[in-house]
């Protein structure tokens, strides 16, 4: 994509967002309030005061790292 094909499309995004706020509203309010909500409630179970997203964002990647790794070993040309 060259720089202005980039361009249009944020200004296409930004036009939108100014023609439709409520969207916007909406989908920040579901983000911000119902997902840290049940992830708050989830930690308050296991113990923790608050989600630690950087802890776990390292594990998740972790665990992908390894998964991905054995995945890369069962193929026969392991190295592509």
């Amino acid at each position: 994509m060259s720089r202005e094909e980039i361009q249009s499309e944020q200004d296409a995004k930004k036009a939108f967002k100014a023609a439709h706020p409520k969207i916007h509203e909406y989908e920040k309010r579901v983000l911000d309030e119902t997902v840290d909500h049940h992830s708050n409630r989830l930690a308050h179970k296991l113990g923790f005061r608050r989600v630690n997203w950087n802890i776990f964002l390292r594990i998740l990647i972790g665990i992908m790292t390894i998964m991905n790794m054995m995945a890369c070993y069962a193929r026969p040309d392991f190295l592509t």
